[in-house]
Parts: structure tokens; sequence; C-alpha cells
């Protein structure tokens, strides 16, 4: 008996119908991965709290500074350095989603590689989006005391990167710690995400929202989760409870 074969058409319809399958389909693969992803992230910004938690309790209550110049300003440690002593690798620091994480290698200690880090601390202390606190960084401000390392001797220069007491953090659980950025300090906040980031290089966007319209990021009190990239407001960049006070919200 002799076997009837595909016509054109029939193979066209077939490839046509696969074509549609795959176009469906691929977006569907491509979310669950960076979801997995995005689980990832929010797995290492939970080892990076285990580790500023262990630093602090060293520390008496002061938090992690977000660097820390020695020998005269001839070396710098950042945040992810003072760690060290707590986490087990420094890829802890890179979020999978993250094809360009942040590399610094100035000034750095004898012996330590170049700092490498998805993530940025946020130390917003120039408020340069919000006028009602322009110029108001005594009054707000995030993870980093903003008239450390303001004295003459070289000690007191050094200390510049000073941090806070963790009974400083007057609404723990609504002040963001650290979050996904393409910077490692966040002390500007052009660098936040509700900012204008029109004619930017990637570079500069500081947060960003590299998981789908979220960003990662953790919490005073130690939580973490998935924000939507552009709903975060003023005060959760500041350590005080100020949602409340002029500019505090959006």
């Amino acid at each position: 008996m002799r076997r009837r074969a595909f016509t054109l058409i029939e193979l066209l319809v077939v490839i046509a119908i696969i074509a549609i399958l795959a176009a469906i389909l691929f977006p569907v693969f491509a979310s669950a991965r960076e979801r997995g992803r995005s689980a990832s992230c929010l797995s290492n910004l939970r080892q990076v709290l285990q580790a500023m938690k262990m630093y602090s309790q060293n520390e008496e209550g002061l938090e992690c500074p977000p660097y820390k110049y020695t020998n005269n300003r001839t070396r710098l440690y950042w945040w992810q350095d003072l760690l060290q002593p707590y986490y087990k690798s420094r890829e802890t620091f890179k979020c999978p989603t993250d094809s360009e994480p942040y590399t610094y290698n100035d000034l750095r200690p004898p012996g330590y590689p170049p700092m490498v880090s998805s993530y940025g601390v946020n130390t917003v202390a120039y408020w340069s989006v919000t006028r009602a606190w322009y110029d108001k960084g005594l009054e707000h401000y995030g993870y980093r005391d903003p008239i450390g390392g303001g004295g003459p001797t070289a000690a007191q220069s050094d200390d510049i990167g000073a941090s806070v007491h963790e009974n400083d953090v007057k609404d723990p659980s609504n002040t963001i710690w650290v979050a996904d950025s393409t910077f490692v300090e966040l002390w500007d906040e052009k660098w936040v995400d509700y900012a204008d980031k029109k004619g930017r290089a990637h570079a500069d966007y500081g947060v960003e929202g590299r998981h789908g319209r979220y960003f990662n990021a953790l919490f005073g009190d130690g939580h973490v989760k998935s924000i939507v990239y552009g709903s975060s407001q003023p005060c959760q960049w500041s350590i005080q409870d100020d949602c409340g006070a002029p500019g505090g919200r959006r």
C-alpha cells in the first residue's frame, strides 16, 4: 500500500502551529526562569542580613558601616569587605540576574580582590528629588552617620563612613537597608527607584528593577521582599520615623 506524504501546505501549517506554541511558551519559560533567579537573589539578601546582624552583635549594636577608610584614606574597605568574616562566599553579593555587577578596584587593601557587588546599601543623605527635604540631611538620612568624618585628625577623617546604631533606626520594618543596585552605595536620592532615569547611563541608575517590574530589598527588621519598581517612598530611605512628615510620601 502506498504511503501518503505530507503536502507542502500541511507542512507549513505544522510549522506555523509550532511557531505559535513557541511564541506562547518561551515567555512563560523565561518568566519562570526569572522567578527562580529572583528567589536566589532574595536568598542572597537573607545571607547578607545574617552577616550584618553578626557584625552588629560583635560591635555592641553598631550596624555595619557602608565603607571605612584606613591609613589616612589610602585603603578603603567596603561594607562587603567588613562583613567578610561572617559569610562563606563573595558570590553572596552577586544577583543571578545581574550580568554586569558593579566592580571597584581602587584603594583595595593588600590581598583583597576587586570588590564586586549587585547590591547597594542605603545611605541616602542628599535629597535631590524630594524638595521638602533638600539640604536637610541631618534630619533625614539612611544607614550612615551624616556628621561622621568631620574631625581634624586622621582617625576622625578616616571615619567618614561611620554607620548608625541599631537603636537609631526608628521604623526598621519600613526602612530599606540594601537593594538591587548598579552601585554599591546609594547616598543620593537620584539613585532610588522613583527618581527619573531619563538620559542617564545604566551604570548610573542605582536601584535597578532587574526582576521584571520589581527590585528586591532587605529591610531593617530583617525581612526581604520584591518591590514594584518606582513605588517606594522617601521615608523608606531614611532611618527616622517620618512617613507622616511633609515630603515623607510622594
